[in-house]
């Protein structure tokens, strides 16, 4: 009888460790691409690096409402891209992306818009909720912070 109950135990154990271990996903084991891809990014805030430091300053950004702008970008699986960006008017910007620097940076490729124009992003912050990015400009740069 001790042996049935072990060898019960032992079933159970290993049962509810391969379940621990196989069905339980969280945003750390999701790759950048996956977050990236993972439905629309709403921009939040914009400004620019106004020091130059790489960090973004609690003075170096305003909500996207009081610069009078909104702006929505979803990135599909298929590496292509859409970003929406209202001011007076509304501008729609298509084309490629792909992640390049060891997936530290975006780098987009307009395709509508007559010469393809290429801009780099770089990923200061990512999650399932929150895509902070540096564009690179000849100058700084411009923070730009979406949300979901």
């Amino acid at each position: 009888m001790n042996k049935r109950i072990l060898n019960a135990l032992a079933v159970i154990l290993t049962v509810a460790a391969f379940s621990i271990t196989s069905c339980k996903k969280s945003d750390d084991s999701q790759s950048r691409r996956d977050i990236l891809t993972q439905g629309q990014w709403n921009l939040s805030r914009i400004g620019d690096d106004a020091n130059g430091n790489n960090n973004m300053d609690s003075n170096e950004t305003v909500s996207a409402a009081a610069a009078q702008m909104s702006a929505n970008v979803n990135f599909y699986t298929d590496n292509t891209y859409q970003l929406v960006f209202i001011t007076n008017d509304t501008v729609v910007f298509k084309g490629n992306w792909t992640l390049v620097n060891g997936d530290q940076t975006i780098r987009t490729i307009v395709t509508n818009m007559g010469p393809n124009d290429t801009t780099m992003l770089d990923i200061h912050n990512i999650s399932s909720t929150n895509l902070t990015l540096l564009q690179r400009t000849d100058t700084t740069g411009t923070w730009e912070v979406f949300g979901k």
